[in-house]
């Protein structure tokens, strides 16, 4: 579901880095209602957490209304790891998805010389090219890759980059790139950064395609990135993408940071609404 895992972006795009504001969160909660083709699909949340010199985040997604009706489908992933020499260096990392009553779990450890364990239950079925261990290598997971481009955007002003990926599964880099600053919106903040993500696969994909995924990956999601006003941390307000099965957007419904409630933008936000860019 390359969709849906681009979709996963849009919660891990998260702030500037630890050092993004005077005073960092210790803690935000984001909620993001997921349409598709106009219709509800999707729930998404993601809690981050920074403790010390270490960082913690979770996403949880589960398909909502007729889509979870037809297709019940629930995903949960988290990322545990470190700050260290100004890089983020994942420990470990774990996932499970559960659909049709049938559930999928992935265990990712991080070795210090770069190497990555990874164990599956039930194992990998057939049907998917080889991931060469040497490919895994130096590799980090989906989350802590988008927490890297974030402090590449503190330091530079830009979202460009790309992370090698591996999700157990899958090998991809994610490909960033910047579409500048956008003061246009009715939003109370100074500016909307507009940025595009994109995957580049080269191995662990599965051979026959499904519905959810056409193998197009000059297909990217457009991100809208944005502070709430003051001192606060950037975060995503809004992601479109083209799927094979329609347009999807994501939008921002709820936000806490260090347990307070802040207001959502909604649909003041008036960035990135038209169709996702090609590269």
């Amino acid at each position: 579901m390359r969709s849906l895992r681009m979709l996963g972006v849009l919660g891990a795009w998260l702030v500037l880095g630890p050092a993004a504001a005077l005073a960092a969160p210790k803690s935000i909660e984001l909620q993001y209602d997921v349409y598709t083709a106009g219709l509800p699909t999707l729930a998404l949340k993601l809690d981050i957490a920074f403790t010390g010199e270490g960082y913690r985040v979770a996403a949880d997604m589960q398909t909502q209304g007729l889509a979870g009706f037809l297709f019940p489908w629930h995903y949960q992933s988290v990322s545990e790891g470190v700050v260290a020499g100004g890089d983020l260096r994942p420990a470990l990392y774990r996932t499970t998805s559960t659909a049709s009553g049938k559930t999928k779990t992935a265990r990712l450890v991080y070795r210090a010389d770069g190497t990555v364990a990874a164990t599956a239950e039930p194992a990998v079925e057939e049907g998917r090219d080889p991931v060469p261990p040497g490919l895994t290598r130096g590799s980090v997971d989906i989350l802590t890759a988008v927490l890297r481009v974030t402090r590449r955007l503190e330091s530079t002003g830009r979202c460009d980059g790309e992370v090698p990926v591996y999700d157990g599964l899958r090998r991809y880099d994610l490909v960033f790139s910047d579409g500048g600053l956008d003061r246009s919106n009715a939003m109370t903040v100074s500016a909307v950064r507009r940025c595009s993500a994109s995957m580049r696969r080269l191995a662990g994909f599965l051979k026959t395609l499904s519905p959810w995924d056409d193998g197009d990956d000059a297909r990217a999601a457009a991100i809208a990135v944005a502070s709430l006003g003051g001192d606060l941390p950037l975060v995503p307000v809004r992601l479109d993408l083209a799927t094979p099965i329609g347009m999807a957007y994501a939008e921002l419904a709820s936000v806490k940071i260090d347990g307070r409630a802040l207001p959502a933008p909604g649909d003041d936000i008036s960035v990135a609404k038209g169709p996702a860019p090609r590269r």
